[in-house]
């Protein structure tokens, strides 16, 4: 009976150690933890603290990241708003939103990463909240085809022509562009324009490229829209032209006539991160357009509304931080902002030595260097919106202090 006893129990630790272990396990270093590409994660943080999770992707693909985040204690904030940052770090660059509750008190988002294959860390970094937060992430990892053997190690190498990679005519490929995408939110962040470099030798003729993109050419994010790019250069290395790709429906095409026989190199840059593939080839592959199915036509008619800006909500600092010539400013993101001016100035009156940058819509924190060294510094923000080329401010925040080192 005991050893029967015994066996059921050893049982009961085997099966409770396998549904455990998927979830999260925490590593030797200090505040982080193993986050495996599918499971879920809860977590309280404190403010200024930032939570590493450690994660390993064998194969590209997409890591869907759910976010649910509320404060332990709303009382102890007075407009009930928070802020963190979740991004995704590798090979010392980090890439993901600002995600903000607004005046709803919480924040339930979804960020879509594309990170290769190689070791990562997610972190969720607090951006001053007064209370305590508690986030719960549920991740998921969709893998994608590639036909490309590329890691983190030399993923960025890929850009140079030097170490452009060999590919054959009229063959499909596919590949990632990594970064992050808030579906959401409707806005990408990357810190850096990813780009990779290919070679194939041609007869003489026309070259035609296809390239699909998950997420399509052009996206509306940080105030704008961004396009992806080809660049076309002979065996030696000179460019022969640089342009951005024409888009037909979810498939975009570039045409290159007349080009003598030998060795070409291929540069794509593309804006927002995903999946893609593409094929070269020597023979027309645009798709005859479909003649449109006549119509009646109908009389059109117009009304033209006058729009009133509306000035945006006082801002609000959270933090000042001083450093070597330089200082950082953390702010509250205020609701239907297009931006930010922050400005700083070593008297009240924001008459001397004074500093004025402006920050995009989705940007929570500035860094102003080339400042005097262990001055004390007077620091305000105040939030902007425009429309049809004008700018409409509101009120700038209550004043800070910080002194550089």
């Amino acid at each position: 009976m005991k050893k029967l006893l015994a066996l059921v129990l050893s049982l009961i630790m085997i099966m409770t150690s396998v549904f455990i272990v998927p979830f999260s396990a925490q590593a030797d270093e200090e505040n982080e933890y193993i986050l495996l590409p599918n499971g879920s994660v809860t977590y309280t943080i404190g403010r200024y603290d930032t939570q590493y999770l450690s994660f390993e992707t064998t194969q590209p693909g997409k890591l869907i990241v759910s976010a649910y985040a509320t404060m332990v204690s709303p009382e102890l904030d007075s407009d009930g708003e928070f802020e963190f940052e979740l991004e995704i770090q590798e090979q010392g660059y980090s890439s993901g939103p600002t995600c903000s509750s607004g005046p709803k008190g919480y924040v339930n988002t979804k960020v879509d990463f594309y990170p290769v294959p190689g070791n990562h860390k997610l972190s969720i970094d607090s951006l001053g909240t007064p209370s305590d937060v508690q986030y719960t992430l549920t991740c998921q990892f969709i893998p994608s085809m590639q036909s490309f053997d590329i890691n983190v190690d030399n993923y960025r190498n890929y850009r140079n022509l030097a170490k452009a990679i060999p590919v054959s005519l009229n063959t499909q490929y596919y590949g990632q562009f990594t970064g992050s995408y808030n579906t959401v939110d409707s806005y990408f962040t990357k810190d850096y324009s990813d780009a990779f470099s290919y070679k194939t030798n041609i007869n003489a003729g026309d070259l035609y490229l296809s390239f699909f993109a998950e997420n399509g050419s052009e996206k509306f994010g940080d105030g704008g829209s961004y396009s992806n790019y080809i660049g076309l250069y002979d065996g030696d290395g000179n460019q022969i032209t640089y342009k951005s790709i024409k888009t037909v429906n979810s498939t975009v095409y570039r045409y290159f006539a007349n080009l003598p026989a030998g060795e070409y190199y291929i540069h794509i840059s593309v804006a927002v991160p995903g999946n893609y593939s593409f094929m070269l080839t020597q023979s027309n592959p645009i798709p005859e357009p479909t003649a449109p199915t006549p119509t009646q036509p109908t009389q059109a008619t117009t009304t033209q509304t006058a729009t009133k800006i509306t000035k945006p909500k006082k801002a609000k600092i959270k933090k000042v931080k001083g450093y070597k010539k330089a200082l950082e400013v953390r702010y509250a993101k205020v609701s239907g902002a297009s931006g930010y001016q922050i400005q700083v100035a070593t008297d009240k009156k924001f008459k001397k030595n004074k500093k004025t940058v402006t920050a995009k819509k989705s940007k929570t924190k500035v860094k102003i260097s080339k400042l005097k060294k262990k001055k004390k510094y007077y620091v305000r923000v105040r939030a902007y919106k425009s429309a049809s080329g004008k700018k409409v401010y509101g009120a700038w925040s209550k004043v800070k202090t910080v002194k550089t080192k």
